[in-house]
């Protein structure tokens, strides 16, 4: 994975909150790192994703998509708002 738990925790604005644990963090890391192989993988080899170094531009734009994804996931689906709007804080950080 690209990220790390503190980087989404912070993104999503859930630094002090203790009710999230870091498991259920790392389950939507997963899911927005899945998200990420899934679209990379229809259009590049998958073992270039692999030499990637963590200083790499293309690594650090990887990792600024995975905490944005898996943070917009979390506020999607930890904190719904009125289903009756679309303005979710949490698909304003995926559409980003």
């Amino acid at each position: 994975m690209f990220s790390t738990v503190k980087a989404i925790r912070k993104d999503a604005g859930l630094e002090f909150n203790t009710n999230i644990v870091d498991e259920t963090i790392e389950g939507y890391q997963k899911e927005a790192y899945a998200v990420i192989i899934s679209s990379v993988a229809a259009r590049y080899r998958l073992d270039s994703i692999s030499t990637l170094v963590i200083a790499d531009p293309g690594y650090l734009m990887l990792q600024n998509v995975e905490r944005l994804i898996a943070a917009g996931m979390i506020l999607n689906k930890e904190f719904p708002g009125d289903e009756t709007e679309d303005n979710s804080k949490g698909n304003e950080k995926i559409d980003r």
